[in-house]
């Protein structure tokens, strides 16, 4: 394997590796909690933050699986995506599999939430949705996700470069970066 790493990744890692295991125990907790304390009142409720906690908890897993890096080349329109975390050891399918996993769940725990606002919105309004309502839409919310993931996993797939390609281009990404801070230093000031 070839060495791609800079002094940029380590801080990058460190902090997405902590971010996660922060995420996985919160949420851990968080399930427990939903287990143990919730009343029969509000099982429809508990439902829905199962599933949000699930999904962040799965999201949060494979984002510590699957730290990236992008190096974008603006006069190229290229952007290079290299996996700097565990899964670099597996190789390219896990990566791009825990990549897609975090990006999807991300999405799906937006559904989420927004599917809890809307459960407390119609509370607050003497609407009940029951168990039943709650489990076809969270199923509903799953499926789409599992067909969007799939299709992302395949277009990853499909749009692959060697290790060659991205050290070729290399040489080409700090001054980049730094035109990028230059422009910005310039933008902020004027």
């Amino acid at each position: 394997m070839l060495k791609m790493l800079d002094e940029y990744d380590l801080p990058a890692q460190i902090f997405t590796i902590s971010l996660s295991c922060f995420g996985v125990v919160a949420n851990s907790m968080l399930l427990l909690a939903i287990k143990t304390r919730s009343t029969k009142a509000f099982r429809s409720y508990s439902t829905i933050l199962i599933n949000c906690t699930t999904v962040d908890l799965v999201a949060s897993i494979a984002a510590a699986l699957s730290v990236t890096r992008l190096v974008s080349l603006h006069a190229t329109s290229t952007t290079f995506l290299i996996f700097t975390g565990f899964c670099s050891y597996a190789g390219r399918l896990p990566c791009w599999l825990s990549h897609v996993i975090a990006n999807q769940m991300w999405t799906t725990s937006n559904y989420f939430l927004c599917f809890a606002f809307a459960h407390r919105f119609l509370s607050i309004r003497k609407r009940t949705i029951s168990q039943i309502e709650v489990l076809v839409i969270s199923t509903s919310i799953h499926i789409m996700n599992f067909l969007t993931a799939i299709a992302l996993f395949l277009l990853f797939l499909d749009n692959y470069c060697t290790a060659e390609d991205v050290l070729a281009a290399r040489p080409n990404y700090r001054p980049i970066q730094l035109t990028n801070f230059e422009f910005g230093k310039y933008f902020l000031n004027n």
